[in-house]
């Protein structure tokens, strides 16, 4: 029998295949919630994530980061029959936020959207994240997110920088965190990331610890 989960079904007339979309589990939710406890313990110092926002109740707040482990399910907004896992990175500084833009362009970085985004005064990372179906026993989901930047002239302006992607979500946020690091390029969109045969990547085996990094700025 062929394969039902592949990339030729993946779009619907340009739209995501819902068929493939399933819903994060709890080990999901953890492995997102460890992630953005570890970036707010850099120089990541604002980290939004679609869980519970804790109030200051006593014995609530894990060490300083004011996020439970609870997927916030009351006030997500979905637009889509799923339920969405995103990272934001928000108010980065200016320099960083240049450097990541001089990666994606290269030395093409000089874009006609240049000019705005220089004079920006604030500068976010923003990754929206689904876990897709796959025929590739035994794993069989791919986890890809989108990585935009996000600049605020002339107006609330993104850019899509690319994508991540992993066999696992724990092993989808260390491909955005080797981008972080300068020590990984993104995928050029979803499909590319749907098909990258992952054998031969060393991080989707071995998980690489935050505290043996070291951010570039």
């Amino acid at each position: 029998m062929a394969d039902k989960y592949t990339s030729d079904n993946l779009y619907v007339d340009e739209i995501i295949n819902f068929e493939y979309v399933v819903n994060p589990d709890k080990d999901d939710d953890l492995d997102l919630y460890e992630y953005a406890k570890e970036l707010r313990n850099t120089k990541f110092k604002q980290v939004l994530i679609p869980f519970k926002f804790n109030m200051g109740q006593e014995g609530g707040i894990d060490d300083y980061f004011v996020f439970t482990k609870e997927y916030d399910n009351e006030n997500q907004m979905n637009l889509h029959p799923h339920k969405k896992h995103y990272l934001y990175l928000t108010n980065l500084e200016k320099d960083y936020a240049l450097m990541v833009w001089k990666l994606h362009y290269g030395e093409k970085y000089k874009t006609v959207a240049y000019e705005d985004f220089i004079n920006s005064t604030r500068f976010d990372l923003t990754v929206e994240t689904m876990k897709l179906k796959k025929d590739n026993q035994p794993f069989d989901y791919r986890y890809v997110g989108i990585v935009s930047m996000v600049y605020d002239t002339p107006s609330s302006m993104s850019v899509i920088l690319g994508c991540i992607r992993g066999l696992s979500c724990k092993t989808l946020w260390t491909h955005f965190n080797k981008f972080l690091l300068n020590e990984s390029t993104l995928d050029s969109d979803i499909k590319e990331a749907y098909d990258k045969d992952l054998k031969n990547i060393d991080y989707e085996i071995e998980y690489m610890k935050r505290s043996d990094c070291v951010f570039p700025f």
